[in-house]
C-alpha cells in the first residue's frame, strides 16, 4: 500500500542516526536498500524547511525576487546529498516553512530568472528543481548517462559518511544496475563501485572529471588521487580498438590495495589485464603535500 505523505524536516539526518545503527555495518547496509522502496512508494513529500528561511518565506508568495528565493534556496534542507532522492523519488514534493506553503515550479522559475543556474553553492539546487520527478523506472532503464550526471550535478553536497557521494544516488538509477552497497568497504573501494556501475563510454566522456574530481569528492585523499589518471589512461588503452565491448574486461579487474609494514610499501591501484598486473603507487603523505 503507498504512503500518502512523507514528512521531512532539515534535521532529518538526525532522526536517521538514532533510527539506524550506525554501528551496525549489516543494519545499514540493509536499510539503503529500503530508503528508495519508501520513497517511491510515497504519492507526495513535505519538505520542512528550517526557522532560517522564515522571514523570506512569509513575504515570498507575494515577493518572488532574488533575495528571497536566495534565502530560500540557502536553508539547510538543500545541503544535503539525501534530499536528491527524497524529492526525486515521489510524485510530488510540497515545500513548507513554518506554516508557508512555498510552490517548487514558483521557486524554480524564481531561481532561473534570477540566474541561479549558474550560482557556485545554489546551482545543484536549481538543477535539481529542474528534474520534475521524472525517475520512474522506464525512464533511469533506458539512460545509461544517468549515475554520472547525477555524480557531477550533486557529489558536492554533504553528508556524513563520504560513502554515501554513492550509496545516497542508487535508489535513482535502475535497480539491474545497482552494485552490492556494503558500508564495511573503504572509500576507495566505493570509488570503483561507482566506476563499474558508470561503465567506460561515459568514463571517457567524462575526461579528467572522474580519475580527479569525482574522488576528491568522494573523499579520497590527494596521494591516492594523484596517480589515477596515468592509471586510467593506461588502463582505457588496451585491448582491440575498434570494439566496443574491449572496455569491459576491466571493470572487474581493477583494485585498490592498502600498503602497511607487512609489505613495506605504498597504497597502490592495481589492474590486470591478459595475465599482467599493472601497479600505480600512491604518493607519499609528504609527497602529496608537496605536490599540492
Amino acid at each position: 500500500m503507498a504512503c500518502t505523505c512523507l514528512l521531512i524536516y532539515a534535521r532529518t539526518d538526525l532522526i536517521t542516526q538514532i533510527c539506524i545503527n550506525q554501528q551496525d555495518t549489516s543494519e545499514r547496509n540493509h536499510k539503503v536498500h529500503l530508503m528508495a522502496q519508501i520513497y517511491c512508494a510515497c504519492i507526495y513529500i513535505v519538505a520542512g524547511l528550517d526557522v532560517s528561511s522564515s522571514r523570506a518565506a512569509q513575504t515570498y508568495p507575494k515577493n518572488e525576487n532574488a533575495a528571497n528565493t536566495e534565502a530560500i534556496l540557502g536553508n539547510r534542507y538543500f545541503t544535503h546529498l539525501w534530499i536528491v532522492q527524497e524529492v526525486l523519488l515521489p510524485c510530488m514534493v510540497f515545500i513548507m516553512c513554518g506554516n508557508i506553503w512555498i510552490d517548487w515550479d514558483a521557486l524554480l522559475k524564481s531561481a532561473l530568472r534570477a540566474g541561479y543556474v549558474e550560482h557556485p553553492t545554489l546551482s545543484p539546487i536549481v538543477f535539481l528543481l529542474t528534474y520534475d520527478f521524472c525517475y520512474v523506472e522506464p525512464y533511469r532503464t533506458r539512460d545509461p548517462h544517468l549515475l554520472i550526471n547525477l555524480l557531477r550535478q550533486f557529489s558536492g553536497m554533504g553528508c556524513e559518511d563520504s560513502r554515501d557521494k554513492l550509496c545516497d544516488m542508487l535508489g535513482l538509477i535502475a535497480e539491474k544496475d545497482r552494485p552490492v552497497v556494503d558500508h564495511g568497504n573503504t572509500v576507495e573501494d566505493v570509488y570503483l563501485d561507482a566506476i563499474r556501475t558508470i561503465g567506460p563510454f561515459s568514463l571517457m566522456d567524462a575526461s579528467v572529471w572522474w580519475s580527479q574530481d569525482l574522488p576528491l569528492r568522494m573523499g579520497i585523499s590527494l596521494a591516492p588521487t594523484v596517480p589515477l589518471r596515468l592509471f586510467s589512461t593506461d588502463l582505457f588503452a588496451h585491448g582491440p580498438k575498434g570494439s566496443k565491448a574491449y572496455l569491459y574486461w576491466s571493470l572487474q579487474d581493477i583494485c585498490f590495495e592498502k600498503g602497511g609494514s607487512t609489505r613495506q610499501s605504498l597504497d597502490r591501484w592495481w589492474y590486470e589485464y591478459d595475465g599482467v598486473w599493472h601497479y600505480y603507487d600512491c604518493l607519499s603523505p609528504m609527497e602529496a603535500s608537496t605536490d599540492s
